[in-house]
C-alpha cells in the first residue's frame, strides 16, 4: 500500500514471495496500517526487509495477531522490518520461528529475526511473545533505535553470530514485567518486575481454542501471573481469552487459562 489507511481483520496473508521489501504486507509513504488477528504465514522476501511486513515511514498497529515462519532471505526483519522514520505498536501478538540472513554469512542483513527497527523508526510492543526465531544478529529484536517492551516474552531465539534475544546499536526500553531468558548484547534499559535468564517453560505452538498459532506457557512457567492486578492492564489475550484468567495476569501473549490443556 502506498499512502491512505487500510484496515485488516480476521485475514490471512500466506506463502507470498517478494523480491524486495515486505513478503506479505508493504506500507509506504505515510500509510497507515492496522491488523486486527492477522495471520502472517511463510511470506518471503529474497533480497529486501520483512519476511512478514515492512513498515517504511509509515505507522501500524498490530493485535490479537500470529507472524510465524517468515523469511527475510538476504535482509534484515525475518518478520517485521520498520524503517525510515515507521513506527508500529504491536499488542498481544506472537512473532515465532521467522528467519533473517541466517544460512549465508556471505549475504548482507541477518538482523532482527523477530522484528528488525533502523535508527530512524520506533517500535513498541505490548504482550508480544518473540520467540525460537533465527538471525546472525540479535535474533529476536534488532533494535538500532528505541523499542519499548512491556510484559513480552523473548525466548530461544537463536543468533548465529551473536547469542541473546535481542541486540543492535539502540536500546530496548522496559516499561517493566517483561521475561528475557537469554540478554546477550542487548542495551537492556530495565524495570520493575524484570526477570532475566529464566525459561519460560513454553509448549509447543498451536491453536489452543485460539484463530491463529500461539506459543503456550506449561504449568510451573515463571511467566503465568507475573503481572500483580494493580499494575495489569487487563483485557483479552492474543486468543481472545480473559486477562487476567485468575490471580495476576501472565507475560506475553498468551494468557493461560484454569482449562487451559497443555500437551
Amino acid at each position: 500500500m502506498i499512502g491512505g489507511r487500510v484496515e485488516l481483520s480476521g485475514t490471512q496473508i500466506e506463502e507470498n514471495d517478494a523480491i524486495r521489501d515486505g513478503g506479505g504486507v508493504l506500507a509506504l509513504q505515510k500509510s497507515a496500517l492496522v491488523l486486527e488477528r492477522v495471520r502472517l504465514f511463510r511470506n518471503m522476501t529474497r533480497t529486501g526487509h520483512g519476511g512478514a511486513m515492512t513498515v517504511n515511514a509509515s505507522t501500524a498497529e498490530m493485535t490479537g495477531s500470529s507472524v510465524f515462519d517468515n523469511v527475510a532471505d538476504a535482509g534484515n526483519g525475518g518478520g517485521i522490518a520498520v524503517l525510515n522514520g515507521g513506527e508500529i505498536a504491536v499488542s498481544n501478538t506472537t512473532l515465532a520461528a521467522n528467519v533473517a540472513s541466517f544460512r549465508f554469512a556471505d549475504r548482507p542483513g541477518g538482523w532482527g529475526g523477530g522484528v528488525y527497527v533502523d535508527k530512524s523508526s520506533k517500535a513498541s510492543l505490548v504482550h508480544a511473545t518473540i520467540v525460537l526465531n533465527t538471525a546472525r544478529f540479535a535474533a529476536g529484536i534488532a533494535s538500532n533505535s528505541t523499542v519499548s517492551v512491556l510484559a513480552s516474552l523473548l525466548s530461544g531465539n537463536l543468533g548465529a553470530s551473536k547469542a541473546g534475544e535481542c541486540g543492535g546499536t539502540g536500546h530496548i526500553e522496559s516499561k517493566g514485567w517483561n521475561l528475557l531468558m537469554e540478554m546477550g548484547e542487548c542495551r537492556f534499559i530495565s524495570r520493575a518486575g524484570d526477570l532475566m535468564g529464566a525459561s519460560p517453560r513454553l509448549g509447543p505452538a498451536g491453536l489452543y481454542g485460539g484463530a491463529w498459532n500461539v506459543v503456550p506457557l506449561r504449568d510451573g512457567s515463571p511467566a503465568i501471573d507475573r503481572i500483580p492486578l494493580a499494575v495489569c492492564s487487563g483485557g483479552l489475550d492474543q486468543r481472545l481469552k480473559p486477562r487476567p484468567a485468575k490471580g495476576g495476569c501472565d507475560v506475553g501473549a498468551f494468557e493461560r487459562q484454569p482449562d487451559d490443556v497443555m500437551p
